[in-house]
């Protein structure tokens, strides 16, 4: 809405009178309504979905890989991906990494998985202390075995 037009819309709304929309305007309100209605609704089922992985997840161990529950004809999985996270500080040291940076930069050191499994032995042990394996966000899927 341009500045003379929402002007002219204050001095209209002041005497009491509506100003006309255009149909592709009434149609612009009614869409956005709806996102706002649905955004809403998304955010409350967002919200259940997370709630119930919760306590669906608090049910199973938390291990690497896949884990199943089953309960008359139902089977739940939960997958859990492998995450590996390095220990910045020991690389360090088993790198010998010596560069004095200023106390505002500040260096990462992180391993790619793939490239860390496909390295020699001697490397990996080397870098071995260093890593810690995790388990990652859990994906839930549930098979119904009783149709």
């Amino acid at each position: 809405m341009t500045e003379l037009s929402k002007e002219l819309a204050e001095e209209m709304e002041a005497f009491g009178m509506k100003p006309a929309i255009s149909e592709d305007d009434e149609k612009f309100l009614s869409d956005v309504s709806d996102l706002q209605s649905l955004q809403t609704n998304l955010d409350a089922i967002k919200k259940k979905v997370d709630k119930l992985i919760e306590t669906i997840c608090a049910t199973m161990p938390v291990e690497i890989g896949d884990t199943y529950k089953t309960v008359k004809g139902v089977t739940v999985t939960v997958t859990r991906p492998e995450r590996f996270k390095w220990d910045q500080d020991l690389i360090k040291q088993l790198l010998n990494d010596v560069d004095v940076l200023p106390s505002h930069v500040t260096k990462r050191y992180t391993v790619e998985k793939r490239k860390f499994e496909r390295l020699p032995d001697e490397d990996k042990a080397l870098l071995l202390p260093a890593l810690t394996r995790e388990a990652g966000a859990p994906k839930i899927t549930v098979d119904d075995l009783s149709v």
